[in-house]
């Protein structure tokens, strides 16, 4: 059974820009999904829609059987807490260390202190980054601040995890790493839906893919 299933949506922005254009797909529970297609095709507003930043000006979008565009934005965080995103800009707090930044995304959840800290640790360790629990975003290197922004996203057992060009500023090396964590999470029943313009890793871990240009989806299928 379908996890998120997007029914002939479109999106345009305020501006007449139409960002996604009569798009139907469905993507099943534990699937491993990556978003390909040149900037300005579509890909992060997808990204958007499945966040519920916003809502399709046509269509509807499904996502474990509920319509989520009729969700009252009251209740849109709640809905929220299913979906881990690794954003492209990461929106680390850089007035916290790696430790306190997982943590805060279980506090604002209300999870009581004590379980706060029983997971943070194991957190921080399935990404590899226990020994620098202590250290600041900005010191760390481009690839552990991805490692931080992840261990973050999956913080609360999401049931898909959301990743905007989590490889983009990274090294090839660097971008296998941090690759064989979403893998990783994928492989332990985690819906992942990452949108990436690297064709490397498209072809190397074969993948469905799904392919948008100019808002309409033109290709799904694995290397």
């Amino acid at each position: 059974m379908a996890l998120l299933e997007f029914n002939e949506v479109s999106y345009i922005y305020p501006n007449g820009l139409k960002a996604i254009s009569n798009l139907s797909l469905k993507i099943d529970r534990g699937e491993f999904v990556f978003l390909i297609g040149h900037t300005g095709a579509g890909k992060t507003t997808l990204l958007k829609l499945i966040h519920r930043e916003i809502v399709p000006t046509e269509g509807t979008i499904f996502f474990d059987n509920v319509d989520i565009s009729t969700i009252p934005w009251s209740q849109v965080p709640y809905y929220r807490r299913k979906i881990g995103v690794v954003f492209q800009d990461l929106k680390l707090l850089n007035y916290k260390t790696a430790f306190e930044n997982v943590a805060y995304a279980l506090e604002i959840t209300c999870l009581p202190p004590k379980k706060v800290i029983w997971r943070v640790p194991r957190l921080l360790k399935n990404v590899g980054l226990w020994e620098k629990r202590n250290f600041f975003p900005d010191e760390l290197s481009g690839g552990e601040q991805q490692r931080l922004a992840i261990a973050r996203a999956i913080a609360n057992d999401p049931l898909v995890l959301l990743a905007d060009e989590p490889t983009g500023n990274l090294d090839w090396d660097t971008a296998e790493k941090i690759m064989e964590i979403f893998l990783e999470i994928n492989r332990r029943g985690t819906t992942v839906i990452m949108s990436t313009h690297n064709l490397e890793l498209v072809r190397k871990y074969k993948k469905r893919t799904i392919k948008l240009s100019r808002g309409y989806l033109i290709d799904d299928y694995i290397p």
